[in-house]
């Protein structure tokens, strides 16, 4: 890692978990603030350098980008009122799916980095959900997305969803739609300061987290912010109750070894305290993952070319990582030709008439300038290289990973 990369994660690990690591005053602090910033993890980094010597300008820039991220989470929050309460009125049952679930486990909450309100309701209420949205002045588009509807009015931007994302097509999501089939009914009423939310239960805001997290770090890429998620949620527990409360829902949903994966390298890289069940995970396993992470960013923003590394490694609904990646890619390609033309789901044999189309518009758009090049040998490797990271999690393997 980088020295800003490498300061950044001492700053997160002294903030969470007092873990009084040595910060090098040696570096440069502008980048280090930059890559506090792509990592979502500024006011936690921040909150951790009150005695270090940071130059003056640098420490106004950094103040007061964390003071915005603050009055962001007061808005954020405000708006997980306001679907609270409007969906009382509505008389629409639903659950929150990380925000104010995921700030809950922070020991000091209000610097975890907020983004929209995602929630959940049953897929038989969903158009009834919408049309009342509407019916309330916001518009509704469902934007290419498989899993939600965006909705939007003013400085409220909310994700209205109708299936968990991140949540595998086919048998291999069975065990985690078992497990997560009661996480609407079984939510609660929580608050967390001026904000009421259902809040799913703590098993299935463990799934979540973990289906979320692998889902963005295989298509854009996740930010130092998703592993402290995770590493809050596991020390809120104690060792006894974690294992005896998670364990069996996350081997049932496959979950468990990249449960064990994420809380090796927040122990490793954050100092999170060690937990028994989490036993022996490969060193090089995590310092592959905590690469991996730095190399994209929060949702990629350090790294535009993962998201056409991740058309070579699967596409959203497949967690099988076992198609070559020349196969994997023409499997996209079917897939986003079926999306623009619904014909070709009946007529497969057209589907090179989408390919063809795919590839016309890319050219055009690269001439426009509104796309890159792209360096296929780069991204292949690239994606090779993401690839055998991400096969050692064996998701949604069931109960065989049991560790």
């Amino acid at each position: 890692m980088t020295k800003s990369e490498l300061t950044v994660l001492r700053l997160t690990a002294n903030s969470l978990f007092n873990a009084g690591l040595k910060i090098d005053t040696d570096i440069d602090w502008n980048e280090v603030f930059v890559e506090s910033k792509k990592q979502a993890v500024c006011a936690l980094a921040y909150d951790a350098t009150k005695n270090l010597n940071i130059p003056s300008d640098i420490n106004e820039k950094w103040f007061n980008y964390s003071v915005s991220f603050l009055r962001k989470n007061l808005q954020v929050n405000d708006n997980h009122n306001y679907v609270h309460n409007f969906m009382k009125e509505i008389n629409i049952p639903y659950c929150i799916l990380k925000g104010c679930a995921s700030e809950y486990y922070y020991p000091n909450r209000t610097l975890r980095a907020m983004g929209d309100v995602d929630f959940l309701v049953d897929n038989e209420n969903l158009e009834e959900a919408r049309k009342k949205f509407e019916e309330a002045g916001f518009t509704a588009d469902e934007n290419g997305h498989d899993f939600h509807i965006a909705v939007v009015k003013g400085n409220m931007d909310l994700e209205l969803h109708y299936a968990v994302p991140g949540l595998p097509d086919g048998s291999e999501g069975d065990g985690v739609r078992e497990v997560l089939k009661d996480i609407i009914a079984n939510s609660t009423e929580t608050k967390i300061g001026d904000a009421t939310f259902m809040m799913p239960t703590a098993l299935h805001h463990g799934i979540v987290m973990l289906l979320h997290t692998y889902n963005h770090l295989i298509f854009e890429g996740i930010g130092l912010r998703h592993l402290c998620d995770w590493a809050v949620f596991v020390n809120y527990f104690s060792e006894e109750d974690f294992e005896q409360n998670f364990k069996e829902g996350f081997q049932k949903s496959g979950l468990w070894k990249f449960a064990r994966i994420l809380s090796a390298t927040a122990c490793k890289y954050l100092k999170m305290p060690y937990k028994s069940w989490i036993g022996e995970i490969d060193d090089k396993l995590c310092d592959s993952l905590i690469a991996d992470i730095f190399d994209g960013g929060n949702f990629g923003a350090k790294n535009s070319e993962r998201g056409w590394q991740s058309q070579m490694i699967a596409h959203r609904g497949d967690a099988k990582l076992k198609k070559s990646k020349f196969a994997q890619l023409v499997s996209v390609k079917n897939y986003d030709a079926a999306k623009k033309f619904p014909i070709f789901k009946k007529c497969r044999i057209l589907y090179p008439f989408g390919w063809i189309f795919l590839g016309v518009r890319y050219i055009i758009n690269i001439i426009l300038g509104r796309r890159p090049k792209v360096n296929m040998s780069e991204l292949a490797q690239g994606a090779e290289q993401r690839r055998e990271i991400y096969k050692q999690f064996q998701l949604f393997e069931g109960d065989n990973n049991n560790g």
